[in-house]
Parts: structure tokens; C-alpha cells; sequence
């Protein structure tokens, strides 16, 4: 990316705060799809659609969706823990509108602040804890 004409000075600042954004997501439960962050960030973006909204969006089988967005909730769908990120409501309608949980809420904005934050490498972030020292009480 150095050597190529096409990218500006701010692509790496921009690249290196999209992998800090990332990490919020990723300390949540090891590796996790790709595409699953994609449904929780389409679900930020316009809260309260239902799962055969986003498949159809993001042009994803409805089986996949289900399992993504179940993986997204509290419980799995293969009955393992979920990350609690989205919640279901029902309706008198029978529908199931999909609204970020408190939890969701808080990954998205630390998503965002990191997105608009300076990126601090992990070499210095750790420098800048060692060099704080003991926290006095």
C-alpha cells in the first residue's frame, strides 16, 4: 500500500482505526463471521425490521439469517450462549421487529468512537498503562 499512487497519506490512519473499531467486536466471544458483524451493523443502521428484511437487504438465504441473528441474541441456535446484542419484540401484528439490546448498544458506540478516535497501536496503548504505574487510592 506504500508504494501505490492511488491511496492517500490518511488511508493507513483510516485502515488501522477500522481494525481498533473491529476489535471491540472481536473481544466479545473469539473469532466471529465476518457477516455477522455486517447484519449488526445493517441492524444499528435501521433497528426494528425483521430478519426477513435484512436476508432480503443484504440478499442472504433466510436460513443463514436466522442463524446469524440468533448467534446475534441471547441464545444460539444451537442452544449455546448468544452475544445479547439483539433482542426480538413481538407484536400484535405476529411480526418480530429486531431492536439492539443495551449491551448492542454500547458495542455499536464503541465501534463508532473507535472509528473516530486516532488509532493507538497496541505496542502503545500497553506503554501508556505500564507508564501510568499503580493507580493510587
Amino acid at each position: 500500500m506504500g508504494s501505490d499512487p492511488l491511496t492517500v497519506p490518511d488511508d493507513r490512519r483510516i485502515i488501522e482505526s477500522l481494525l481498533q473499531a473491529l476489535e471491540t467486536f472481536l473481544k466479545l466471544r473469539g473469532p466471529i463471521p465476518l457477516r455477522e458483524l455486517v447484519i449488526f451493523l445493517h441492524i444499528a443502521l435501521d433497528e426494528g425490521n425483521e430478519a426477513i428484511e435484512y436476508a432480503d437487504r443484504l440478499k442472504l438465504h433466510r436460513a443463514a439469517m436466522s442463524k446469524y441473528v440468533h448467534d446475534l441474541a441471547d441464545r444460539a441456535r444451537t442452544g449455546g450462549p448468544g452475544l445479547g446484542l439483539i433482542e426480538f419484540n413481538s407484536n400484535r401484528y405476529n411480526r418480530k421487529p429486531i431492536f439492539l439490546t443495551k449491551k448492542g448498544r454500547s458495542v455499536a458506540a464503541a465501534i463508532l468512537r473507535s472509528l473516530r478516535t486516532p488509532y493507538t497501536p497496541l505496542i502503545e496503548q500497553s506503554k501508556a498503562h505500564h507508564n501510568a504505574g499503580p493507580a493510587t487510592q
